[in-house]
This record gives C-alpha cells, sequence and structure tokens, in this order.
C-alpha cells in the first residue's frame, strides 16, 4: 500500500493508543488512493471504530463500500469486521457465520486476527460443541506433535462436560473426526459399569475410525494409566525437552495490586513448597534420587527440602544422582530397605531406569520421550506444565473480577505456549485480553513494555506477566513505577 503523509499520520495516531483518531484519519485518507487501497483504508477505519465498540460509526464507514466489488482480501476484512460488531453484541453464533473458516491465500496477520476472532466466539458461547468444533478446525495451525496432543486433551475434557443429550444429537454432525470424538464419549457413558460393552464398542470404533486422533483416548478407556500428571516441558531458560531442565518444577503464580488497582499476577519459578504439594501422599521408607552435588544441584537441594517438609519429619534417604549410575542407585535404595523412590527427574536417567525391572514403586519427576510413552510397571511419571500454571493465574485474576486483561510473555516457544494458555483461560471465564506484548527475552531494557502499558491503564483490571526470575526483576519494578 502507498504510504502518504496522511497514512503516516493516522499509524502515529494508532501508535499512541488514539484508535477514534486513528479510524477518522484512515477514512479521511481513503478519499486520495484508488481502489483496492481505497477500501483498504476504510475498512482499517471501520475495524478501529468497531473495536472501540462503536457501532453507528463502523456502519457508517461501512456504508461507503460497494461490497460487491470487494477483493477477496478486503472481502474477509469486511466479514470481520462486521463479526467484530456481532461479538460486541454477544452474538457468537452470528460471529462465527460470518468469519471465513478458511483463510488460505490471505496475508498471515488478518488469517491469524479471523482465526483468534472465531476461537474466541466459540469459547465465550458458553457451547461445548461449538468450541470442540472450533478446536478440531484449527487444529492445521498446530505444528508440532505437542501441541496436537494438548488440543487433543482440550477436545476430550470440553466433551466430557458435556450431557449425554448433547453429545448425542451431535453425532449427527457430518464431520467425520467431530462425530468420532461424540461416539467415543458416547459409548463411555453409555456402558459405565459395563467393561466388557465399552471393550466391544470401541473396538468398532476403532474399525469405523482407523487414523482418528481419539485412538489413545480410547485406550485409555479400556486401562487404568501407570502414568498420572502431565508432561513436563522446558522453562524460560532450558534448551530443550529432551534434556534436565535448569528447574525440575516449573512456575508459581504470584500477584499483587498497585496504586492504580491494576493486579499483576506473574508466572515464575516456584519455591521448594512446590515439590511439597507434589507429595504429600507419601509415608514412611522413602528414597529421593536427586543431584544434590555439581549441575542442577541447586534444583535438586530445592525439591529435596520441599520433599522433607512434606514427609512431616519422616526418616528418607537422600542419594545423590550424580554418584552413580541411576541402576546402581535404585537397587541400593531398594537394599536398604525403601518401600518407595522419588526421582530421578533427568531424562536421560529417566529412560534408563526404565529399561529395568522395577521392584518398588518409583515416582519420576519427570516424562519419558514426548510424554505419552508408558513405563514399566510400577514406574509413575509426574510433571508440572507450565501452562497449568499460566491458567492458574489467569484464574486467579478472573475469580478477583478483574476481567479486562493485558497478557506479557517473551517472544519465544516457553511465551508462546504460556501466551495462548492465559489467553485462552481468561476468555473461556469471560476475562478480555485488552492488551497482549511480546517482548525480547535477551533484553534488559523493558522501558518500551511499560510505555505501551501506560496508555492502555485506563483499560486493564490485571496483568498476566511470563518471565523467567531475571526478567521479571526487570520488567515488575518497571510497570508498577508505570502504573502508579
Amino acid at each position: 500500500m502507498p504510504m502518504g503523509r496522511d497514512i503516516e499520520q493516522a499509524n502515529a495516531f494508532l501508535a499512541e493508543g488514539k484508535k477514534r483518531e486513528a479510524a477518522s484519519a484512515y477514512f479521511e485518507a481513503a478519499r486520495h488512493y484508488r481502489s483496492p487501497y481505497r477500501e483498504r483504508l476504510i475498512l482499517q477505519a471501520a475495524e478501529l471504530a468497531s473495536i472501540l465498540g462503536d457501532s453507528d460509526l463502523t456502519q457508517r464507514y461501512l456504508a461507503d463500500l460497494d461490497v460487491a466489488s470487494l477483493n477477496a482480501e478486503n472481502l474477509a476484512r469486511y466479514r470481520f469486521t462486521q463479526a467484530q460488531l456481532a461479538l460486541n453484541d454477544h452474538n457468537y453464533r452470528e460471529a462465527l457465520r460470518l468469519l471465513p473458516q478458511r483463510t488460505m491465500g490471505l496475508p498471515q496477520g488478518l488469517a491469524s486476527k479471523i482465526l483468534n476472532a472465531r476461537m474466541s466466539a466459540a469459547q465465550q458461547s458458553g457451547d461445548k460443541l461449538l468450541l470442540v468444533q472450533e478446536l478440531i478446525l484449527q487444529e492445521p495451525r498446530l505444528k508440532t506433535d505437542y501441541e496436537k496432543k494438548l488440543n487433543h486433551d482440550r477436545i476430550w475434557g470440553h466433551i466430557q462436560q458435556m450431557p449425554l443429550e448433547k453429545i448425542n444429537a451431535g453425532r449427527r454432525i457430518a464431520h467425520p473426526e467431530l462425530r468420532g470424538w461424540l461416539d467415543l464419549a458416547y459409548l463411555e457413558k453409555t456402558n459405565q459399569g459395563n467393561y466388557s460393552g465399552l471393550q466391544s464398542g470401541i473396538r468398532q470404533w476403532r474399525a469405523r475410525n482407523p487414523r482418528h486422533p481419539g485412538w489413545t483416548t480410547a485406550q485409555t478407556l479400556l486401562k487404568q494409566p501407570v502414568a498420572v500428571a502431565t508432561p513436563y516441558r522446558e522453562t524460560p531458560d532450558s534448551g530443550s525437552a529432551g534434556a534436565a531442565s535448569t528447574s525440575a518444577s516449573t512456575s508459581a503464580s504470584s500477584s499483587t495490586r498497585n496504586n492504580s488497582g491494576v493486579t499483576i499476577t506473574s508466572t515464575v519459578e516456584p519455591p521448594a513448597s512446590a515439590a511439597k504439594q507434589s507429595v504429600g501422599f507419601i509415608k514412611d521408607n522413602l528414597s529421593v534420587i536427586l543431584p544434590l552435588n555439581g549441575k542442577l544441584s541447586s534444583v535438586g537441594n530445592t525439591l529435596l527440602a520441599g520433599i522433607k517438609a512434606a514427609n512431616n519429619g519422616k526418616p528418607l534417604k537422600p542419594f545423590d544422582s550424580n554418584s552413580a549410575a541411576i541402576n546402581s542407585l535404585y537397587q541400593k535404595a531398594v537394599n536398604q530397605g525403601s518401600r518407595f523412590i522419588i526421582g530421578p527427574f533427568d531424562k536421560g536417567r529417566l529412560a534408563t531406569l526404565a529399561q529395568s525391572r522395577l521392584d518398588k514403586p518409583v515416582l519420576a519427576l519427570n516424562y519419558l520421550g514426548n510424554g505419552h510413552q508408558k513405563g514399566p510397571e510400577n514406574l509413575y511419571q509426574f510433571g508440572l506444565l507450565p501452562e497449568d500454571e499460566a491458567v492458574q493465574a489467569a484464574q486467579y485474576a478472573i475469580n478477583q473480577n478483574r476481567k479486562r486483561i493485558a497478557l506479557l510473555t517473551p517472544n519465544s516457544d516457553w511465551g508462546k505456549r504460556l501466551q495462548d494458555a492465559m489467553r485462552t483461560a481468561a476468555i473461556e471465564r469471560g476475562g478480555k485480553i485488552v492488551f497482549n506484548k511480546r517482548y525480547r527475552p535477551s533484553s534488559t531494557d523493558y522501558s518500551y513494555i511499560s510505555q505501551s502499558l501506560a496508555t492502555h491503564k485506563d483499560e486493564i483490571d490485571a496483568i498476566l506477566l511470563a518471565a523467567s526470575p531475571k526478567q521479571a526483576q526487570h520488567i515488575y519494578p518497571a510497570i508498577r513505577s508505570e502504573l502508579k
């Protein structure tokens, strides 16, 4: 698009957070351009007006368009703006009707806005079936097996919350993947207490759905799992999920309220209490295998302190995982009378231990492979997922009736996962994301974040911050100072 001084002025208004002035400037600038740039500027003005919630102004801008002559991109922008008005009126089904389902060929930014708006409409609708449909529809956006696994867990979780009548009615929907999920849920709900009927039904379900993503879920319905909880993934400072993390547990939520009344909830690395909460069921004759010297010793000793506190002063036997081979340490613990072993959390040592026969149960503080791999009998795999803590942070804010939320997350894979988790959790609970900023993890000057926040502080009830401790030490004071 050409960039005249009039458009530069409109962009400047927008950068300053002056949306109404920017909308007016874009609309006036449209007079000086030919199609399709003229329509693009009008649509930019209308979109800003819709974001402001000014339906009359939005429609006045849109009335200056010949909708029939819009090209594909501008038509998608037109439908997005109309859908925004429907969202403002809480007409979520109409928003989903207006928003394109397919975004192939559209600019990436526009495609993301459309798909995010669709997900927001589905979440806010309160209709679990609509939400499940949207999760299935948007799964092609997901790039990794891990993201797809989380999506399948969400799909199944939402279906589990649906009444049997709703599930049965949804089974008439033509989409084969959705129908497969609903058929599986129907089998489970109608065969409770009837294992043979469930087994037979799932066998038939598999024959009808040979490549359905619910196969893993179907398998779990037929047997008691030997592993519990969710797979641990890398923290902000760890290089990969396959290596030992620099933090054996994940993030913990904390919050404070500044003078402007904004609650700042942060997601950072936890204290020893995280381990204490995880092992409250442990009794006598306990051994712990953790790195107590050398690399990762600070994490190992923190976990050990939490386990000791949870064990209420009862004796336990600590072993340094760096002192000998893991199988030797395990056998030594068993020979000394241990009835239960906690550790290790290093993936390499865990993989080695999983190749052995385990006479006494082991609670590993990590997961084999990608978190889906079953280990030997007596091996229980446990981890804390950063996304779980992010959801708790969002839930805390919503429970405090602070529903207009700003998200601050690092521009990394870890940050994107937490951003998605917090955004989804907030919207599902009736919140609204009014500010969303990805910051540079390697930066030490975060003034640009606090300055951007300051222009929106009257719109914000809570700030959800995901950061490593070092990042938080720089970002947090800047936020508090700017929002006073």
